[in-house]
């Protein structure tokens, strides 16, 4: 097993309280050079001396200090002596007598070495276990306030951890100000880091004159993993390998031949049978060393001769008749030094070569690992921010852990499931965060035939009947067969259906032209509408017995009032200059809304615009954003056509819902009922029914 922990501390002191405190917790590099885990110690005294914290300083540092110079490396035995040390030289420790120290003192004294913890306490300083969604004291509450004499650290509890434990060495404080519950779910929710923020800024925030002294340690323990195992091999390889080669100028005759056999068939046995044969060869006794080093010498003038008379000649076949004649002429020692050499130097270039990968596989290991820790981090960090109910910080948050995300490439199956984990988890957040919800299995309402194509919107009359249109032709959704019945004919292609006074349904054609029908008995009319020299049509929206024309042609919105059976000359709505080129939709209620240029919404107030944005969208909007709102309703709805997807905002640009339609055809309209508890949804296909 691997096993880690997680830690970060806290002291909150105030000016006009009794307490002081020190919190200490070993740096990494004395963990790891002596052996002995980690150290943490939390020290208090009730006490406002100038004095103070240069005793508790001076206690932190001895009990530190004789802990990791013990000469034993066993965690249990070295807090054992640290605990003794302290309890004989308190007097010079503190410079306070013992019972000056029994009343104004409380100490905690924690070791963990891989997945054993030891804790000694004096006074009110506990340690707290949260395992399975419980807490429990394992410090009993004791304190050890009876210890007789000068054992104060006189007791040492010990235990396992498990994985996912977290411990809370801390005062008493701490309860007075969060419930048990509070606690648990922030330290068991949290990073110990965005858990001591948010203690921290609560106290902070509601000006508590507290004196504050934690530490909570999050415990963790990882399996071995195949690789790790293969690394561990590998590494005892390349150590026996280089041990081989020293070993080698030990070996004595007819051991080379054993020795080349097992390299023959290093890719079956590996280089463990080579290093066992060449053990075998450094215990027998080498004869002739003298002799083999003085011909050794003679071997190598006569191999530096040969190359320079090889270069003087004036053919390639001379030089190769002079080398092979010389290389004949070798004695069996000068061959067993040869073949020495020649196995040296391969032994050697594969443990530099195996050693290169390893190190290699190791720093790609350790920045999947970083950058994995800093993902984790950010969301763990979303928990504290949804505590201070800061939504804009944690979508912040998840935004940069998902870029981070897109930058982490794993490289082995360990990696690819702690980047499933890392994706999953991260996927729950934003879900949770942005009111994501995925539109599965809706109520169909009506079924509309194959290649229908409707060209308008759908529109919710106040009985709750459905009209749409395609082309010239004005349809209802007929609830009983879930069928369209055509129910009207207007000339030129209807474009959009609004609701105007009672009973009566706007009709606007892609030519500009409107109509209004009567839903009673379905009777049609044409109104004139004057429109402006040079006018593009782009949309229009009904306010009252008004309505609005959003002209792209004249870069303005015209007013036009209702006289009985037509409408008055239009007047220019806008009072300043504003490029409208872009927006898509108009929607009034009162304020006049333009949507998504550039993927923005755009709200005007007596004909000026006033600042507004969207707050909580899960990505921008697209400039293909249709709005829809009214005087009755009190949310803005937003169909996305790019992205299939609906968003509900209220009126100051807070998205309280967004709807994915990633199993749904293509929409393409959308009406939410009168009291907004049912919205209707037109796809190409269908028509559903969803609940709000």
């Amino acid at each position: 097993m691997i096993y880690q922990t997680k830690v970060d501390k806290l002291t909150i002191g105030n000016a006009k309280g009794y307490y002081q405190s020190h919190v200490y917790v070993a740096p990494s590099d004395r963990q790891g050079t002596t052996g002995l885990g980690q150290l943490f110690i939390v020290v208090e005294s009730r006490s406002r001396e100038k004095k103070i914290p240069g005793i508790l300083d001076q206690l932190v540092n001895e009990l530190s200090e004789y802990y990791y110079h013990s000469p034993t490396k066993n965690t249990e035995a070295a807090l054992e002596t640290a605990a003794q040390y302290f309890n004989e030289n308190i007097d010079d420790i503190t410079g306070k007598n013992l019972r000056w120290i029994r009343e104004k003192m409380s100490i905690l004294i924690a070791a963990v070495q891989d997945n054993k913890l030891i804790i000694s306490n004096f006074g009110g300083l506990r340690a707290w276990l949260f395992r399975n969604n419980k807490i429990h004291d394992i410090t009993g509450g004791g304190g050890n306030k009876n210890a007789t004499g000068k054992k104060i650290l006189c007791q040492l509890i010990s235990g396992q951890l498990i994985n996912e434990d977290i411990l809370l060495l801390t005062n008493n404080t701490i309860f007075d100000y969060f419930s048990d519950e509070k606690i648990k779910k922030t330290v068991m929710s949290l990073a110990p880091t965005q858990a001591c923020a948010f203690f921290k800024n609560t106290l902070l925030d509601y000006k508590v004159p507290v004196d504050f002294s934690t530490i909570i340690i999050k415990f963790m323990a990882f399996k071995k993993t195949p690789q790790q195992i293969v690394d561990a091999t590998t590494e005892v390889n390349v150590l026996q390998t280089i041990d081989a080669v020293a070993m080698l100028n030990k070996a004595a005759p007819g051991i080379m031949a054993k020795i080349f056999m097992a390299l023959a068939g290093s890719a079956k046995s590996g280089l463990a049978k080579i290093h066992a044969l060449i053990k075998k060869a450094g215990r027998l006794k080498m004869t002739g060393k003298k002799e083999a080093k003085k011909e050794l010498g003679q071997l190598v003038e006569t191999r530096v001769g040969s190359e320079q008379q090889i270069a003087d000649q004036d053919t390639g076949k001379k030089a190769r008749g002079l080398a092979f004649k010389k290389w004949k002429s070798f004695n069996i020692v000068e061959y067993r030094l040869i073949l020495l050499i020649i196995l040296a130097a391969i032994l050697f270039a594969g443990s530099l070569l195996m050693i290169n990968k390893k190190n290699a596989k190791q720093t790609k290991k350790q920045e999947f690992q970083t950058l994995a820790e800093e993902i984790n981090s950010k969301i763990n960090s979303v928990e504290a921010a949804l505590i201070y109910k800061d939504e804009d910080k944690a979508q912040g948050l998840l935004s940069e852990a998902n870029n981070l995300l897109a930058k982490l490439t794993s490289n082995n199956p360990e990696e690819q499931y702690q980047y499933q984990e890392l994706k999953n988890k991260l996927a729950k957040q934003i879900n949770r965060i942005y009111n994501l919800e995925t539109i599965t299995n809706p109520e169909v309402t009506a079924d509309l035939p194959q290649g229908f194509a409707p060209t308008s919107n759908i529109y919710l009359a106040s009985n709750n009947i459905i009209y749409l249109a395609r082309g010239d032709e004005i349809y209802k959704v007929n609830s009983a067969n879930k069928a369209l019945d055509k129910v009207a004919s207007i000339a030129g292609q209807a474009k959009k259906l609004m609701n105007f006074e009672k009973n009566k349904m706007l009709i606007l054609t892609s030519a500009g032209k409107l109509w209004i029908m009567d839903t009673n008995n379905y009777n049609v009319r044409e109104i004139a509408l004057e429109l402006p020299e040079k006018s593009q049509l782009v949309d229009l929206a009904v306010y009252g017995l008004k309505i609005y024309l959003l002209d792209d042609g004249n870069n303005n919105i015209y007013k036009y009032n209702y006289q009985t059976t037509s409408f008055a000359t239009p007047t220019k709505w806008l009072s300043g200059q504003e490029d409208l080129a872009g927006n898509e939709t108009i929607a009034v209620d009162g304020n006049v809304w333009l949507g998504a240029k550039d993927g923005q919404i755009n709200k005007f107030f007596k004909g000026k615009k006033e600042v507004f944005s969207l707050k909580g969208a899960y990505e921008k909007i697209s400039s293909h954003t249709l709005l829809l709102t009214n005087e009755l309703i009190n949310n803005l709805y937003l169909l996305d056509r790019d992205k299939n997807r609906i968003l509900i905002a209220d009126k100051t640009g807070r998205v309280s819902k967004q709807f994915l339609g990633d199993e749904l055809e293509k929409i393409i309209s959308i009406a939410p009922n009168s009291n907004e508890q049912e919205l209707y949804i037109m796809t190409v296909n269908k028509v559903y029914k969803i609940e709000l």
